[in-house]
C-alpha cells in the first residue's frame, strides 16, 4: 500500500477490494487532496461549437488558470467555480460522471453543453458531498458495489462477487482472484471463480450457498455445478479429484444417476434444448461399461466446471483376447 499514493482514491479501492487487509488501516492511509472543481471557457473553444467548456480541478484555482496564459491567444475565464471539497480529485469524477453524456473526447476535459447543465452538475456534486461529508462516509460508500458506478468499470458483479469471496476468506483458496483487474473476459472469470470454490471444504462451501446464493446473480450456476460435485462425491465416496479411487457397484451407480439425472443438468447444460441435453446425459450414463468408463465420466463432470482439469485420453488394450478402449485420466492442475 506504501507504493500508492495515499490521495489516489480508486487505486486504494482497489487495493482493498484485491487483499485481505483492515479496511480501517486502508481509510487511516487514504489523505484526501482538498480543493475546488472549475469550468473554464475560451474564445476558441468556439471553433468547437458555442457551448464548449473545459471543466477539471485544482488546489489553487488563480494559478491554475495562469497556466493557460501561453495555451491561448485570449484569456481564459473562469466561468464557474465550486466551494472547497475535501477531496478535489473525487469531487471532479463526480462532475466528469454527472456530465459523462456531454464529454467531447474520452480522454479529454472538455463538455459541449449548456452552462445550465454543468451548473446542475456542480448541484449534484454539493449535494453528494454534504451527504457523504468525510473521507470514512465515501470510502465506505464506494468500495464494492458502488465502485463501478462512478469508476466506469465494466463488470461490477465481478467485484460484487470478489467482496463475497473476502468475506468468506477464500482468498487463500485461489490467487488468481487477488488479480481480478487481469481477467479478460467472463468466461475466464468463471472458471476462476470455480477453481475457488472447488477448493472449498462442504462446510465452506454449505456456508456461501445458504447465505450468499443470491448475491450471485448469474453466477449461481457456479454453485449449483460444486453443490452436485459434493453429492457425487458422496453417492461413489470418494475426495476431491480422486478420479482414480472410484471403485463402486456400476448398475447401483449407473441406476442412481438415471435416477437423478435433473441433477446432473447444470453440469452438461449448453445452447440445446433441455430435453436434449437430458437425453445426451442418460446416453452417457448407459454408455457407462465398468469402473474406468464411471472415472472417465466423474472427470467430464469436474471438466464442465473448470475447463481441463483432467487431461482424458484413450488407448485401446487387448484384455482377454478382446480390444477394449482404456481411458488414461490425468488431474494436471489447480489445487
Amino acid at each position: 500500500m506504501e507504493n500508492i499514493s495515499a490521495s489516489n482514491l480508486k487505486q486504494l479501492l482497489d487495493f482493498n477490494n484485491k487483499y485481505e487487509v483492515n479496511i480501517n488501516d486502508v481509510i487511516n492511509y487514504y489523505t484526501p487532496s482538498p480543493g475546488y472543481i472549475y469550468t473554464l471557457h475560451n474564445e476558441i473553444f468556439k471553433f468547437y461549437g458555442e457551448h464548449v467548456y473545459k471543466c477539471g480541478n485544482s488546489s489553487d484555482v488563480d494559478k491554475r488558470l495562469k497556466q493557460y496564459i501561453t495555451s491561448y491567444p485570449k484569456p481564459s475565464k473562469i466561468v464557474m467555480l465550486s466551494e472547497i471539497f475535501y477531496d478535489k480529485n473525487f469531487a471532479e469524477t463526480l462532475l466528469f460522471y454527472y456530465l459523462k453524456d456531454y464529454k467531447m473526447e474520452l480522454d479529454r476535459e472538455f463538455f459541449n453543453c449548456d452552462i445550465n447543465i454543468i451548473q446542475d452538475a456542480y448541484n449534484k456534486v454539493n449535494e453528494f458531498f454534504i451527504k457523504y461529508p468525510t473521507k470514512e462516509a465515501l470510502f465506505n460508500y464506494l468500495n464494492n458495489e458502488n465502485y463501478n458506478e462512478f469508476y466506469g468499470i465494466k463488470n461490477n458483479k465481478k467485484y460484487k462477487i470478489l467482496s463475497i469471496v473476502k468475506k468468506n476468506n477464500l482468498h487463500s483458496k485461489i490467487k488468481e482472484l487477488i488479480d481480478i483487474d487481469i481477467i479478460d473476459s467472463d468466461e475466464n472469470f468463471i472458471n476462476i471463480l470455480n477453481k475457488s470454490l472447488l477448493n472449498l471444504t462442504k462446510e465452506e462451501f454449505n456456508n456461501i450457498y445458504n447465505n450468499n446464493y443470491s448475491d450471485f446473480e448469474t453466477y449461481s450456476n457456479s454453485l449449483d455445478k460444486i453443490k452436485t460435485i459434493f453429492w457425487l462425491e458422496e453417492i461413489l465416496n470418494f475426495n476431491r479429484y480422486e478420479v482414480e479411487k472410484i471403485n463402486s457397484e456400476i448398475e447401483n451407480i449407473k441406476n442412481i444417476l438415471l435416477i437423478n439425472v435433473e441433477n446432473l443438468y447444470c453440469l452438461f447444460k449448453n445452447n440445446e434444448s433441455k430435453s436434449k441435453t437430458i437425453k445426451s446425459i442418460n446416453i452417457k450414463i448407459n454408455s457407462i461399461l465398468n469402473i474406468n468408463f464411471l472415472q472417465k465420466f466423474i472427470a467430464e463432470c469436474y471438466n464442465n466446471i473448470v475447463k481441463e482439469i483432467f487431461n482424458i485420453k484413450y488407448t485401446r488394450k487387448r484384455i482377454n483376447k478382446r480390444l477394449e478402449v482404456i481411458y488414461e485420466i490425468a488431474k494436471i492442475g489447480y489445487n
